[in-house]
């Protein structure tokens, strides 16, 4: 028997997912099975869709097995539309394990899937085997029963990698070679015969590369699939790689622009992120994945619409441009991308700047590609096409001139069958397009349009010749009317030509003649009889004539010129602006057809340029009136001076040169018109039928010549001309009206010049010649009809005669009446109209004229198509009439409109136009009154910016800049009210200075800008006290009044605001002859205002103000009995409503207030009550100027209860003031001052209120520190803030609320120092990190500060509000304050923003040693003493000996010690002898030693432990006590115990507040790092005395800092203020041995340095001092308080602290020169001995240095010298 061979059959194969879902098995996949023998692809199934959901597939396979094979595998794999093919799970199999397994009766196996990858899903794999046995000798062929002849692919491991690379080139070359199924098993190659790894991953990624590269080159979407599937494999390898990341967002950004899953492109950008993410910066790869996320987040933003994703691709293309060198290939795609995303960001968004920045990178890539580039056309359309959006968008030339270039360079580098040229060639035809609409320059409209129109269809009359015999006929007919004038040669022609015309075939020679001849003929009728018919006609004819000639025919040029006339005649009766752009197109046609030789040429380039003028005249266009002037130069040239033409291409060269002028101001332009038309005239005979009209055309250039250089003698032959044209013109020709009406205009303008009535009564005449001589029907009578309507009103203006004004709207209505609605000029015949009714309701107040004026306003604006030349005026007329209305009747929704109008005014109205500075600034006027009105701040801010672009878009020889330049300084001005920036008021200031130097003395506004300048200059002196301001003021004031004649509606009030300007400077002056014209000026204003004028009363309380301080300096009672009937008369002239009674009731309360004080009249005192129990009562709660009045009347009420003793007065006046103090609005200062009238008062009439009232005050500080007030107000203010706040810590010592006492005396000092210092505030801290807020503070704070309270000064137009109004926005204004503070408090660091420290925080300035505030007042003296480590206590010592006027006493006989305050010079050692006698010393310090010192001292014993070294005290005096030596108090008398002077038991210190003392703690670190001195000498100064000391002080100082701190030493010359700031900036400790001198403006104290220059305190404030520590003022009186403040210690030593020294050594007074040298030397030996140098020992070193001279000096020389600091 033979032997046998087993078979193994594989029947069917099952695989069930035990992961399911998974991202593996996606839902529209089939599987499909390998069997894998020997590495290599043996047989494959068909895929085969799921049974049950993803979960089964049951896959039809059967083969034998060979039997040589011991093992095989079968392979399981996924087919996708969507993700491609991929393995999923391999199993293999012995032979022996299946035979054994079937021999056991399992004839099936069931498995789990070896995984592909960790993640993969879980497959159970199954398949059903059977076995035989074949004899031997047949097993070979059994072998490959059921199997295919050939392997279908290997599957080898070997190799791949080299494999793979040569894959990789292939891919690379063009065409693409490699087969789909190579690509896909190679990836079941990599998947199956490698371990995820590194290398995996690699190969993997650049399999993607390849599959990628197949996809772009053949588009199929199975290979994009792949990709895909082989990038993601990549990544699920190795997740954290960019490069792998990077391909798969690559393709997945593919797949969504080829199949749009919104998955697929959110899925990229998160790859692309990760990518970036992963790969560092520096990495090559970086630019392009950042490149990628871009291109994907573009991407999505199109789809989506999200406008995050367009910025995170605009950030990304910007980040891959910056890491990208120049010389990179890839550069100028990159910048193409960003272009492209910043291009779309603007269609969004509408960023200007991204639109620059588009074009700006376009050009960046177009300039870095070569020409042959494919990419570079594609690259110069998108950059065509940001151009043309930069020029839609701002309207610049040279954009949309760029645009074309770009667009033709891509045309022509685009070969014809490229299918994007068609796309090139659109845009460019767009871009000419554009271009033509905006120069109208024909060239480019042939460019981008069709041409030709069909020619006319006639029927044949039969015989071939008689078109040609009609026509002839029509020729003479024609030539006959020409020469008599017969109406019916002119029909008959016209008749003969269209039988010509109508006889003749299309195709005819001739035809185009016929039709020429036809078309004149219509013409000329047309001009004769205005039948718009024939009009029509006549184009139509010319029209034909031209498209049935061809180019080269040599009659084209004049069919085209005549058809070019047409049309312009059209246009110019329905201006419709496709007739105007055809007539240039036709008549440059016909120019540039015609030889220059032609005789025909000039009369055709006259015939483009006056079509090129109406361009201009329509559109605006200077290239279109430029071009003009060329072609009729040209005309004229090219013409000899004795043909008949020459004379009319003159005339025609004068006007367009007389536009140009106009345009652009070129004075030799207008000269030239002149010439030419001369010219014109000197060539025609008198009986030349032209002549008339040449002259016209001379007169109206000189007329414009006269009105640019004002030369009368140009006026003058103006008016000649226009009469001689007159003259020669009989009354039936057609001109003659239109001669008469520029005469008319020409006599107006000389009227205008001169005065003389004769001239205006003419122009009056003339235009109603004009409009006689013309029937209703002709088309220019509405225009002569507007002139006369014109002439009228300004007669009226002149004469005041009623019946001017009303013919003038009678002859207006009539033009407006006679025009029909579509015709083009009816939109100016309603604004003038509207103009004339405006004016009469000036004059008559009847609001129907100016409900009318409006409405003619508004008709004009809808008649008139948004491209009307006038439609900007209209508007702005309509808005300037709406603000009117608003002004009379307070309507807010005329105030919007207002707005709205001459916003789209302004939109409508290109940049160069003459007008737009106008409507800018009456844009600027209606935002300003609406702030006025509203509040709105940004109506304020828009307000200056459109009176700022109205300036800048004037020339200054512009008549109206100076009109412009006021308006602006009145809107500056606002904002300086609102906000306080000073900024703005000197803007104000210099604005107006400028319209007043622009404007001649003779001008009529003259006084105008005068007034409004010395408006500004008085505000400004308000603010800042500076008295040339004043001074200015005034003159500005008196130059108006001068300018005005006394009828001018303006004099009173230009009077009334000299006189407030003289009244001011008297009070500040004290000059009488000021209060004396002052008052002069307030009678004069009084005298020229009628008893019904608005603001007579306001003149009258003027008035009345200046007689009562004239009473006062003078003493005259009848000044005062007249300041109390003038105030009786603003009372009586005022109605119960208005808005100033209040006002006025008060200022006579206050007048019949000062008569009782005066001569006792309990009578007036009791009408002062009333009066201002009136004006309280008229004024409403919440209204700004009520706590004004209730302080007042709480005076008037103090003053009977002092006169009366009615208990019921006092309680009435203490109501009074706590209503004042307590109201939420109004100014601070007002209420301050109620509040400190009611603490004052509470004491002895309502105890029980003195902390309430206190509190009020102190709360109201923080407002009174930082609101804008004048220099002079604070100086006032601050002078009171000082007794206030002692006076209050006194009230809180009282009930023993030692903390609230310390609280209190802490947030005064820090509010006066803050203000002299000029240190900055929390408002500037708050504006560095939230300016909206800021500002919104300030201007809320600025409304509730000065709302109601009108000033004098200024003229407010606008309608005020009521007083319930004003009240409830005020009130408004509170609460949104409220509301403001609260949400700033709850800032980071803003927590206590406007409130005062907290105790626990003060309690700090203990840290070191104890602080001593001694608080003296009217109520008591006491010590608060704060001590280091007692937590939360205050130790109070009262000082109930020492009273106030004790330390007054002691503080005056200092003075006479030590002299006057202001003395600079250190006094010399002869000067011993001059002393004052040492008991007046001696007594008092030791009264400070007995009843302040030794008290303190005695309270300390008992809290401090005894110690062997000397302490340290801080003193922190107020008031009178500031200037007293309480370091030096003691017992000096012979034989006193130790232990009787306070400096044998404590060292001494000073500050000037808790604060500053706790700001000098952190002092520098203690090594020497950085370590210098700064020694600053300056014996001599201009004015002083010469101190040689100083020289020997610094030698001293350099001896004991030699070696161990390098000194900086400045001497003499050396010394400036520059070379010092620069040191003290560089040196922590700084010496100055000079002159100093104390200023009553603390912050202009100074040390004198080279050539007497001054380095103040302001000075040193502006420095930034980080590093400062010790400063010794070896100075005279650096430590000498304010005379003008001597509640407080304003002065250099304690000013330098506070600007960031930790310790400062100065002086009180002037100290010896001979002692200053050896008190330094002195202290630098004790400092400079320790190891590093230790500024905290200064106060110690003085301290012995003082010892030593107190030893052989007397108390004048140590007792000045003083250590304030740590």
């Amino acid at each position: 028997m033979s032997e046998s061979k087993t078979v193994i059959q594989l029947h069917s194969i099952r695989v069930m997912s035990l992961t399911n879902p998974h991202d593996d098995l996606p839902g529209d996949m089939k599987m499909f099975a390998q069997l894998i023998i020997e590495e290599n692809i043996f047989l494959q199934s068909l895929p085969v869709a799921s049974e049950q959901d993803q979960k089964s597939w049951k896959v039809g396979f059967g083969c034998n097995i060979p039997a040589h094979a011991p093992t095989f595998s079968v392979a399981i794999l996924r087919q996708s539309e969507t993700e491609g093919k991929r393995l999923i799970g391999y199993i293999e199999i012995g032979q022996d394990e299946v035979v054994e397994s079937v021999r056991s009766n399992r004839c099936s196996f069931q498995l789990e899937l070896n995984k592909v990858n960790s993640d993969g899903p879980s497959l159970e794999f199954s398949a059903g085997f059977s076995v035989s046995d074949v004899p031997n000798q047949k097993a070979s062929g059994l072998d490959l029963i059921g199997m295919p002849d050939s392997t279908i692919a290997s599957v080898k491991g070997r190799g791949i990698a080299s494999e793979l690379q040569k894959m990789y080139k292939d891919s690379r070359r063009t065409p693409f070679s490699l087969d789909a199924s190579q690509l896909w098993v190679m990836h079941e190659r990599i998947l199956l015969c490698y371990q995820s790894n590194d290398n995996r991953a690699r190969w993997l990624n650049i399999l993607g590369d390849i599959f990628l590269a197949s996809y772009q080159a053949s588009g199929t979407v199975d290979s994009l699939n792949q990709a895909v599937c082989a990038y993601n494999d990549a990544v699920r390898d190795v997740p954290g790689c960019g490069i792998y990341l990077a391909g798969l967002g690559t393709s997945l950004q593919c797949c969504f622009e080829q199949l749009g899953s919104l998955l697929d492109i959110s899925q990229s950008i998160v790859m692309l992120k990760a990518a970036v993410a992963f790969t560092p910066d520096g990495h090559p790869n970086k630019p392009s994945q950042l490149n990628n996320l871009g291109n994907s987040l573009f991407s999505r933003f199109k789809r989506l619409g999200d406008l995050d994703d367009l910025n995170q691709s605009v950030l990304r293309f910007e980040a891959v441009v910056t890491l990208t060198p120049d010389g990179h290939p890839n550069k100028p795609s990159l910048l193409s991308n960003l272009m492209i995303s910043l291009l779309r960001r603007f269609e969004q968004l509408g960023d200007i700047d991204d639109l620059n920045q588009s074009v700006l990178r376009g050009e960046a890539a177009v300039a870095l590609i070569p020409d042959g580039h494919p990419n570079k056309p594609s690259w110069l359309n998108t950059l065509g096409s940001s151009l043309l959006r930069c020029f839609n968008q701002l309207g610049d030339l040279d954009d949309l001139n760029q645009s074309i270039l770009r667009f033709e360079a891509a045309v022509a580098l685009t070969p014809d069958g490229h299918p994007d040229k068609p796309s090139w060639l659109n845009n460019l035809g767009n871009s000419l397009l554009s271009r033509f609409k905006q120069l109208g320059d024909l060239n480019d409209l042939n460019q981008s349009v069709l041409r030709g129109e069909a020619a006319v269809a006639l029927n044949l009359d039969g015989h071939p010749d008689k078109p040609a015999l009609l026509n002839n006929l029509g020729n003479s007919l024609l030539s006959r009317f020409n020469q008599l004038g017969d109406l019916d040669d002119l029909n008959q022609s016209v008749l003969r030509f269209e039988a010509a015309v109508a006889l003749t075939p299309d195709g005819h020679p001739d035809k185009p003649s016929w039709l020429n001849y036809l078309g004149n003929s219509l013409h000329s009728r047309f001009e004769r009889l205005g039948d718009l018919n024939d009009l029509k006609q006549s184009v139509l004819t010319f029209e034909a004539a031209v498209v049935l000639t061809p180019d080269g025919h040599p009659d084209k040029p004049s069919w085209l010129n005549n058809l070019g006339i047409s049309l312009i005649t059209r246009f110019e009766r329905l201006g419709d602006l496709n007739d105007l752009n055809q007539s240039v197109l036709r008549a440059e046609a016909a120019v540039a057809l015609a030889p220059d030789g032609h005789p025909d040429k000039p009369s055709w380039l006259n015939t483009l340029g006056s079509s090129l003028l109406r361009c201009f005249n329509q559109l605006g266009d200077l290239d279109d009136l430029n071009q003009s002037i060329l072609r009729f130069e040209a005309a004229v040239a090219l013409t000899p001076d004795g043909h008949p033409d020459k004379p009319s291409w003159l005339n025609n060269l004068g006007n367009s040169l007389l536009s140009r002028f106009k345009q652009l101001g070129d004075l030799n332009d207008l000269n030239q018109s002149v010439l030419r038309k001369e010219a014109a005239v000197a060539l025609i005979p008198d009986d030349h039928p032209d002549k008339p009209s040449w002259l016209n055309n001379l007169g109206t250039s000189l007329c414009s010549r006269f009105k640019q250089l004002g030369d009368l003698d140009d006026l003058n032959q103006s008016v000649l001309r226009g009469e001689a044209a007159v003259a020669l013109t009989p009354d039936g020709h057609l001109n003659k009206p239109s001669w008469l009406s520029n005469l008319g205009n020409s006599l107006l303008c000389r009227f205008k010049r001169l005065g003389a009535l004769n001239d205006l009564n003419q122009s009056v005449l003339r235009f109603t010649a004009a409009i006689t001589l013309t029937p209703d029907g002709h088309p220019d009578k509405p225009s002569w009809l507007n002139n006369l309507g014109i002439s009228l009103i300004t007669r009226f203006e002149r004469l005041g005669d009623l019946n001017d004004l009303n013919q003038s709207v009678l002859r207006l209505e009539t033009a407006v009446a006679l025009t029909p609605d579509g015709h083009t000029d009816k939109p100016s015949w309603l604004n003038s109209l509207g103009h004339s009714l405006v004016r009469r309701f000036e004059q008559l107040g009847d609001f129907n004229d100016l409900n009318q004026s409006i409405l003619r306003f508004e008709t004009a604006i809808a008649l008139a198509p948004d491209d009307h030349m006038n439609k900007h005026s209209q508007l702005n007329n309509l808005g300037s009439s709406l603000l009117r209305r608003f002004e009379q009747l307070g309507d807010i929704d005329d105030l919007n409109q207002s707005v709205l109008r001459c916003e789209a005014a302004v939109a409508f109205t290109p940049d160069g136009h003459p007008d737009k500075p106008s409507w800018l600034n009456n844009l600027g006027i209606s935002l300003r009154t609406r702030f006025q009105q509203l509040g709105d701040l940004n109506d304020l801010k828009q307000s200056v910016l459109r009176c700022e672009a109205a300036v800048a878009l004037t020339p200054d020889g512009h008549p109206d800049k100076p009109l412009w330049l006021n308006t602006l300084g009145n809107s500056l001005l606002s904002r300086f009210k609102q906000l306080g920036d000073l900024g703005d008021l000197n803007q104000s200031v210099l604005r107006k200075e400028a319209a007043v130097a622009l404007t001649p003395d003779d001008h009529p506004d003259k006084p105008l800008w005068l007034n409004s300048l010395g408006i500004s200059l008085f505000r400004r002196f308000q603010q800042l006290g500076d008295l040339d301001d004043l001074n200015q003021s005034v003159l500005r004031g008196e130059a108006a009044v001068a300018l005005t004649p006394d009828g001018h509606v303006n004099k009173p009030s230009q009077l009334s605001n000299l006189g407030i300007s003289l009244l001011c400077r008297f009070k500040r002056l004290g000059a009488l002859n000021d209060l004396n014209q002052s008052v002069l000026g307030f009678q004069a204003a009084v005298g020229l205002t009628q008893d019904g004028h608005p603001d007579k009363p306001s003149f009258l309380t003027n008035l009345g103000n200046s007689l009562r301080s004239r009473f006062r300096r003078l003493g005259n009672l009848d000044d005062l009995n007249q300041s109390v009937l003038s105030k009786e008369a603003a009372v009586a002239l005022t109605p119960d409503g208005h808005l100033d009674k209040p006002s006025w009731l008060n200022n006579l309360g206050a007048s019949l207030f000062s008569r009782f004080e005066q001569l006792g009249d309990l009578d007036d005192l009791n009408q002062s009550v009333l009066r201002y129990e009136a004006a309280v009562a008229l004024t409403l709660d919440g209204h700004p100027d009520k706590p004004s009045r209730l302080y007042n009347l709480g005076n008037s009420f103090l003053r009977r209860f002092e006169r009366l003793y009615n208990p019921e007065d006092s309680q009435q006046m203490l109501l009074h003031y706590t209503l004042a103090a307590c109201s939420r609005t109004g100014p601070a200062s007002i209420r301050f001052l109620a509040a400190k009238t009611w603490a004052k008062h509470a004491h002895i009439h309502q105890p029980s209120s003195i902390l309430h009232a206190y509190t009020t005050a102190i709360d109201l500080l923080p407002e009174l520190a930082w609101l804008g007030l004048s220099i002079t107000d604070r100086h006032h203010h601050l002078s009171q803030v000082g007794q206030v706040v002692r006076d209050a810590a006194s009230a809180a010592i009282a009930v023993h609320d030692y903390k609230k006492a310390v609280e209190w005396l802490e947030q005064g000092r820090s509010v006066i120092w803050g203000q002299f210092l000029n240190l900055r505030t929390p408002v500037d801290e708050l504006r560095e990190n939230y300016p909206g807020l800021a500002d919104k503070l300030v201007s809320l704070s600025t409304l509730l500060e000065t709302a109601g309270t009108r000033s004098n000064a200024v003229a407010d137009a606008t309608k005020p509000q009521s007083l319930q109004a004003i009240a409830q926005q005020s009130h408004a204004h509170a609460l949104h304050r409220d509301c403001v503070l609260q949400e700033i408090r709850q800032l980071p660091g803003f927590e206590r923003f406007l409130l005062s420290k907290p105790f626990s925080e003060l309690l700090l300035a203990a840290k070191m040693g104890p602080v001593a505030i001694i608080n003296i007042s009217k109520y008591g003296c006491d010590a608060l003493i704060l001590l280091p480590d007692l937590a939360d206590e205050v130790i109070h010592v009262p000082l109930s000996n020492f009273k106030i006027h004790e330390a007054q006493a002691l503080a005056k006989s200092l003075a006479s010690i030590v002299g006057t305050t202001g003395c600079s010079d250190r006094l010399h050692g002869s000067c011993e002898g001059d002393m004052a006698p040492d008991d007046i010393f001696s007594h008092i310090l030791s009264e400070l030693w007995f009843k302040i010192v030794h008290p303190v001292l005695n309270v300390l014993v008992s809290k401090i432990p005894v110690s062997h070294d000397l302490g340290r005290i801080w003193w922190c005096p107020t008031g009178p006590l500031a200037f007293l030596p309480i370091h030096a108090a003691g017992l000096y008398d012979k034989d006193q115990p130790f232990g009787s002077k306070l400096s044998d038991i404590l060292i001494s210190s000073y500050t000037p507040s808790l604060t500053a003392l706790i700001q000098g703690y952190p002092l520098q670190s203690e090594s020497q790092a950085g370590l210098q001195l700064l020694a600053v000498t300056q014996p001599s100064a201009e004015g002083q005395s010469y101190i040689p000391g100083t020289q020997e002080e610094i030698k001293f100082i350099k001896q004991h800092a030699k070696g161990k701190v390098p000194v900086l030493q400045l001497d003499e010359d050396m010394a400036t203020i520059e070379n010092v700031q620069k040191g003290m900036k560089n040196s922590r400790w700084v010496h100055f041995a000079c002159h100093g001198v104390q200023s009553p403006s603390p912050t202009e104290s100074a040390l004198l340095l080279a050539r007497s220059s001054r380095l103040t305190l302001s000075n040193i404030i502006e420095l930034s001092l980080p590093n400062a520590d010790l400063a010794f003022l070896s100075a005279c009186q650096t430590a000498t308080g304010s005379k003008e403040l001597q509640d407080e210690s304003v002065h250099l030593t304690a000013g330098m602290l506070l600007v960031g020294y930790r310790g400062v050594i100065g002086t009180m007074w002037s100290i010896m020169d001979n002692d200053a040298p050896q008190v330094a030397s002195d202290v630098y030996a004790h400092l400079l001995d320790a190891s590093p140098p230790d500024p905290k020992r200064a106060a110690e070193a003085l301290h012995l240095a003082i010892q030593k001279l107190r030893k052989k000096k007397s108390f004048l020389h140590w007792v000045p010298f003083i250590h304030f600091g740590v």
